[in-house]
């Protein structure tokens, strides 16, 4: 017991000063952490990480003053009043949250570094004077007012150190780094120095007539030492651990973020996003580019169908209750319109594609994202085009006016020749003039069968080739055709044999020169490509439906057979098998060709079997109604 009013001597336990400190470095880090998760969080998260913090470095600054205040020896016995001791955390508590307020700000100018420094550390010094207060001993506590005015000026200061040093390493998105150590090292050694300033201006003298109320006071053992620390250092390690986790993700999301900005911006396509409204809430440089903008602040927030889809392509206005993009979030589908335009800042005006699809959160349609491109070389290109396409569909067309007059023109002289030619025979000539005449009526037979062919071509090509639909007796009219062509085949002993199915109707409705025409091509080519053996032609129903009859034809031949790549090429326009057949049998390659195009106008098709060498088979199909039943000549088979 020392004397009365006799100074005591007091020391401290340098085991707990240590302890103090450590707790305070370990304070300052958590405080630096925090104060990156404050200022990257918005809304309610940073409400909950910037209470959660003032709480965690609170406790980690009162912890650190009660373990230095007990380390402090006196030579007699200390209590501390528990309802004071609560006071002095309030107020660490409000000190940490004034200086994470202060940090989370973006910008943080001298005036508020200032006056967010004095109240901080006006909350410091409370809560070290007031936890002085707290002490319950038999002892008056006299204080030094010059180091009293050190130590409040101290806890003014080393927070707008603080801060300052916070206010830069919030920004840092690393968990670690020499800056942030040393950021750490520096708060962790200069808190306790005001600490112990404050420690410092406080000296006790004995006084048996100090009599302090003990109702609420409360004798520190050190198992209460260990829990003040345990307790501290275990707020403050998950405190920290979890902004490190907090920051690991925030960096993954931040990243995946980074790497969607940049996919957005690295498109070609102009991409942007409009809310339920219509205003502009994001876009990429594409758009910019196209529209002739500067940046998205232009855009942000405005109408951007009143921006560049005002107008029409004929330059009426365009109501905004008209616009395909508004689909999207008003109908919920998504739409695809390539016929409209859009307008730049200067007020030029391109030809646009563009898709607009719903954004949804949570199933809910928050606006829309419209993708467009510019489709101005597509529909130079589409016009080119359209006519080059033009111009060959009149090339075509005079091509074929001119055919079909040289053709006409060049008939008329031929029947001359050919009828002179028969008149002359039919009088007194020699043998050897009537050979020569023969000679004369077989060439002219042979080119007005030309000209025929090359006339029908232009009729077909041209568009003016008019069918009849007239009642004929199909195996009459099919056996004189065939009769025709028998001299033909007897001249080159070949046996020519036709057959109608007893299901085919007697009598149908067509136009009979055409059958006769494609008949007499392909009978023709037969025996002209048969060297012995036969030709036989069959005639079955192809199909009987309620209204329609399609009649299937067949011409089978004996002869030189095609090669199977050739078999679609020869019913193209002037097409044969190969060189060698124009040398060896003559023609033009236009038969077959005028018998598909006839075959296809006449409701059905044509196509052929064949093997080299063994003979071929020719097929078509004709919808030649029976005379009770009426037919639409242009439908298929």
């Amino acid at each position: 017991m020392s004397s009365p009013e006799m100074v005591m001597v007091s020391s401290y336990d340098y085991r707990l000063v240590a302890l103090s400190i450590l707790i305070s470095l370990l304070a300052s880090y958590a405080a630096l952490e925090i104060a990156g998760r404050v200022s990257s969080a918005r809304g309610m998260v940073r409400a909950l990480w910037l209470g959660c913090g003032a709480v965690a470095m609170g406790v980690g600054i009162w912890s650190m003053h009660y373990v230095g205040m007990l380390a402090l020896r006196l030579p007699i016995p200390v209590r501390y009043d528990w309802p004071t001791v609560l006071v002095s955390l309030l107020a660490a508590v409000l000190a940490s949250a004034i200086m994470f307020f202060v940090v989370s700000r973006r910008k943080m100018g001298f005036i508020l570094a200032i006056v967010g420094s004095v109240f901080m550390g006006s909350g410091i010094a409370g809560m070290h004077y007031i936890g002085m207060a707290a002490m319950r001993l038999q002892a008056v506590c006299h204080y030094s007012k010059p180091i009293v005015a050190a130590s409040i000026a101290m806890a003014i200061l080393i927070p707008l150190v603080a801060l300052s040093m916070g206010f830069h390493i919030s920004g840092e998105t690393a968990t670690g780094g020499r800056r942030k150590a040393l950021s750490a090292l520096v708060m962790g050694l200069a808190i306790p120095a005001t600490h112990y300033t404050g420690m410092a201006a406080a000296s006790f003298t004995g006084s048996a007539s100090v009599q302090d109320n003990l109702s609420h006071a409360w004798s520190v053992s050190t198992l209460g030492i260990v829990a003040i620390v345990g307790v501290t250092i275990l707020l403050l390690g998950f405190t920290v651990i979890t902004a490190l986790l907090d920051r690991r993700f925030s960096d993954e999301v931040q990243q995946s973020q980074s790497l969607l900005a940049l996919l957005l911006e690295s498109a070609p396509e102009s991409i942007y996003g409009i809310d339920t409204h219509g205003s502009c809430t994001f876009c990429n440089q594409a758009f910019l580019q196209m529209t002739g903008y500067q940046s998205f602040a232009d855009l942000r927030g405005r109408n951007v169908h009143d921006v560049i889809h005002h107008t029409r392509p004929e330059g009426t206005p365009y109501p905004v209750s008209e616009c395909h993009i508004y689909e999207a979030f008003r109908l919920g589908k998504g739409t695809h319109v390539d016929d409209e335009v859009l307008w730049r800042k200067d007020g030029s005006s391109f030809p646009a594609e563009y898709w607009s699809r719903p954004l949804r959160r949570n199933g809910e349609i928050i606006g829309s994202v419209v993708t467009f491109v510019d489709v101005t070389e597509r529909k130079r290109a589409e016009e080119v085009l359209r006519d080059a396409m033009d111009a060959a569909e009149a090339a075509n067309n005079a091509k074929s006016a001119f055919l079909m007059i040289m053709s006409h023109e060049l008939r008329t002289p031929m029947n001359g020749i050919f009828g002179m030619t028969e008149l002359v025979l039919d009088s007194e000539l020699t043998a050897e003039q009537r050979e020569y005449l023969g000679m004369v009526q077989t060439s002219a037979g042979s080119l007005l069968s030309m000209i025929n062919d090359i006339l029908d071509f232009a009729q077909i090509e041209g568009g003016t080739l008019k069918l009849e639909s007239m009642p004929f007796g199909l195996r009459e009219s099919l056996g004189e055709t065939i009769k025709a062509l028998d001299v033909q085949a007897q001249q080159k002993s070949l046996e020519l044999q036709w057959k109608v199915r007893p299901d085919v109707p007697e009598t149908v409705v067509g136009d009979l020169s055409r059958v006769r025409q494609i008949l007499k091509i392909l009978i023709g080519n037969a025996i002209k490509f048969t060297k012995e053996g036969g030709v036989s032609i069959t005639v079955d129903k192809d199909s009987h439906e309620d209204e329609d009859s399609c009649l299937h034809f067949m011409v089978k031949d004996t002869g030189i057979g095609i090669a199977e790549d050739m078999q679609k090429k020869i019913f193209e326009p002037f097409s044969q098998a190969d060189g060698s057949v124009t040398r060896n049998y003559g023609g033009t390659g236009m038969g077959l060709s005028i018998c598909s195009k006839l075959a296809t106008a006449m409701g059905g098709k044509i196509w052929v079997e064949s093997e080299p060498g063994t003979g071929s088979t020719f097929h078509f199909t004709l919808r030649l109604p029976s005379q009770r039943w009426t037919c639409s000549a242009s439908s298929d088979c």
